[in-house]
């Protein structure tokens, strides 16, 4: 996939908007890699995950995050709102 596509097999599972949690989930066996941005540009998240990880949301302020998710096919951007 070029670069910015969607990867292959990689899905969210949240509210929208979010309270707490975020389960990531992809279906390939790789190695992924989150990170997750406050709309200042300021990296607040990051870790590695293989086929599903959950992100707990609730140390941080409420406003809008940027969370982008890499696996090997390439990278997706969402955007997740906290109340």
């Amino acid at each position: 996939n070029p670069p910015g596509h969607r990867p292959a097999g990689t899905t969210l599972d949240y509210p929208v908007p979010a309270s707490y949690d975020v389960t990531i989930e992809s279906n390939n066996s790789t190695v992924n890699r989150y990170e997750l941005f406050d709309l200042n540009g300021r990296k607040v998240d990051e870790n590695k995950f293989y086929q599903t990880t959950q992100l707990n949301l609730s140390h941080l302020a409420k406003g809008t995050y940027l969370l982008k998710i890499h696996d090997g096919y390439g990278f997706i951007n969402k955007k997740i709102i906290i109340e």
